[in-house]
């Protein structure tokens, strides 16, 4: 009888334990993804902390310009950082978890034009609406430096919104979810005005970077991997989401 109370002791201080464990995960600004005034700190933050708590761990969200959030788990000062993309050069002191998120720049046209493309070239006729200092990736920033495209800058991709309602602009290239919401919210009959091209530019996989220098960084990489798992089988991943594309993160 006293062998087994001490074995339920044993196993009710473990569980103590394990649910009281912290990490701090360095975070930056990146709306709606990522931001630390944003609800839940952004969709892609909530995906991080929500895929954590099925695994007992409590995210606390530590916001830094990029470049001091990278080197704080680079150098082991941190545990993880949110979110990046993979680079085969970094995994000698990086470990990369399962994508968090995926992400498209796409572009988005009135319906009164005759909007289509193929590859770049196909764009040299149009007019396209960006976003000022933000990459599109290299062919696309290439074909713009070098002037084989036509753009115009904005500092928001509401901005781009309004040019595009007024035609003033044949499209405007944003991240997919981003473009959807900016046009769930627009009154009704301008929410009909303007669709989705269905080729994206590009789509990128972005994901939890842990600090090979951090104690147990193996075992916290397979339970958050777990943890991911467990909230796309669970559909909370998909209800995040699809708050994202409605625009509660904005």
């Amino acid at each position: 009888m006293v062998s087994r109370l001490f074995s339920i002791c044993l196993f009710l201080f473990a569980n103590f334990l394990r649910a009281e464990q912290e990490i701090i995960i360095t975070n930056g600004e990146w709306p709606p993804f990522l931001g630390e005034e944003l609800p839940h700190h952004g969709a892609a933050s909530q995906i991080v902390a929500e895929a954590f708590k099925t695994q007992s761990y409590t995210v606390q969200y530590e916001f830094l310009p990029w470049s001091r959030s990278f080197k704080d788990v680079q150098h082991g000062r941190r545990a993880a950082s949110v979110i990046w993309t993979f680079k085969q050069d970094r995994t000698s002191y990086l470990h990369f978890s399962e994508p968090v998120i995926e992400l498209s720049d796409a572009f988005f046209y009135h319906v009164e034009g005759s909007f289509e493309w193929h590859d770049i070239n196909s764009l040299k006729k149009q007019l396209i609406g960006v976003v000022a200092s933000y990459s599109y990736g290299q062919a696309f920033d290439d074909a713009v430096k070098y002037g084989s495209l036509k753009v115009e800058s904005v500092s928001l991709d509401n901005q781009n919104v309004k040019k595009l309602l007024s035609k003033r602009i044949d499209a405007m290239l944003v991240n997919d979810y981003v473009g959807k919401a900016l046009i769930n919210v627009l009154p009704g009959k301008h929410s009909k005005l303007i669709k989705m091209h269905p080729k994206y530019l590009r789509t990128e996989q972005f994901r939890l970077i842990i600090s090979k220098k951090w104690k147990n960084s193996d075992l916290i990489l397979k339970e958050f991997n777990e943890g991911l798992k467990a909230i796309q089988e669970s559909g909370q991943m998909a209800k995040i989401l699809k708050r994202l594309e409605e625009g509660y993160y904005q």
